[in-house]
């Protein structure tokens, strides 16, 4: 029976033959390629890790050198060792001499296979965590900046002084003088022929009936048609005739004659068989609006104490109301003889007001319109 190794085993016949497949009609296969061999140093992952900028260590090829026989008689065991003697020259199967012979018996290497996987999980892993520090662990824990509290020194409080309170002085009495009355100018008449007579009249107090009061007074034996001029004052001097029209007519206010006449006015009383009758005479302000200002004077139309105009009682009003007269002027007629409110303005812009129309005709004679 064959044995079925013996293939493997030289043929003793062909150890003299030049050729050794000269007999044989199978060629002997080429020997297999070494097997590709990689190694990881803690330099090689270093230097592979720089080059690929960050992305992690890879393996490196490694060529290991022939391992002579002596070398491998002195790294195995007694037991595992080939004794080279055994062979002759003969039976080196034509190979050269100088070529080393390798024993077929396998190598025993486990305990340097542990060792070198051992050494290469550690570089790996001092590799990772290289890496893991260097680049991974900033990204998601990135460094915070504290800031501490600087320390601030003690305050010390300022050394305060108290306040110097100066003695209290006495107040010193002291007397004021009474306010002077203020001084108007002087009364200038409107009239540009004088009036037959003129008369102060002095109240003592600014009302409608003082001022009726004081115009009665002058009631006396004077002649028939003349007119007496009137200059009427208070404790204050001149009555000025933005406060003395409303007292007698409410229905103006001195805010609105303020804006239209003068201070200065000119009052009469016109004398004749049925009595004597009030009158007086007022200047537009040169830059007032004539238009305006007769709207406004027109009120006294509607006014409800006209008879505070008149210095006797007129008796009845006339219910037709006021009327158009001479030379623009309206009047309101009454029941007693010779009474007639009269008003209106002359052509150099005075406002003329009289309680009977002989009365109107005489003041604008002397106002130098006559009608």
């Amino acid at each position: 029976m064959d044995n079925p190794n013996q293939q493997n085993w030289p043929n003793p016949n062909n150890l003299n033959n030049p050729n050794p497949n000269a007999g044989n009609e199978r060629p002997m296969p080429p020997p297999p390629p070494p097997p590709e061999i990689t190694l990881r140093t803690m330099q090689s992952d270093i230097d592979t890790t720089k080059k690929s900028g960050g992305e992690g260590p890879t393996a490196q090829p490694f060529s290991p050198s022939v391992i002579s026989a002596q070398q491998i008689a002195k790294s195995e065991p007694q037991d595992s060792k080939i004794e080279l003697s055994a062979f002759s020259k003969e039976d080196t199967g034509g190979l050269p001499p100088s070529s080393p012979i390798i024993s077929e018996q396998p190598v025993k290497s486990g305990g340097s296979k542990a060792v070198l996987w051992i050494v290469l999980a550690v570089i790996l892993a001092i590799g990772v965590g290289v890496v893991g520090y260097f680049f991974v662990f900033p990204k998601f824990f990135p460094t915070v900046a504290v800031n501490l509290p600087l320390e601030t020194p003690p305050v010390t409080p300022p050394v305060t002084t108290p306040p110097v309170i100066p003695p209290e002085i006495p107040p010193v009495a002291t007397t004021t003088p009474p306010e002077a009355p203020p001084v108007l100018a002087p009364h200038v008449s409107l009239f540009k022929t004088p009036a037959d007579s003129q008369m102060p009249v002095n109240l003592t107090e600014l009302t409608a009936a003082a001022i009726k009061t004081g115009l009665s007074s002058q009631n006396g034996m004077e002649a028939t048609s003349t007119i007496k001029e009137i200059a009427i004052s208070d404790t204050n001097g001149q009555v000025d005739f933005i406060q003395y029209m409303p007292l007698l007519i409410s229905s103006f206010s001195t805010t609105t004659l303020s804006s239209y006449f003068e201070s200065d006015f000119t009052n009469f009383v016109f004398y004749d068989k049925n009595g004597a009758w009030y009158g007086l005479v007022a200047k537009l302000k040169t830059d007032a609006n004539l238009e305006q200002a007769k709207t406004l004077m027109a009120k006294i139309e509607k006014a409800t104490d006209l008879k505070n105009l008149f210095i006797l009682d007129p008796g009845t009003k006339s219910t037709a109301g006021f009327k158009a007269g001479t030379a623009g002027f309206r009047y309101l007629s009454y029941s007693k003889t010779g009474a007639s409110l009269n008003y209106g303005w002359t052509t150099d812009n005075l406002f003329v007001i009289s309680t009977s129309y002989n009365g109107l005709k005489s003041a604008m004679t002397k106002l130098g319109q006559p009608l």
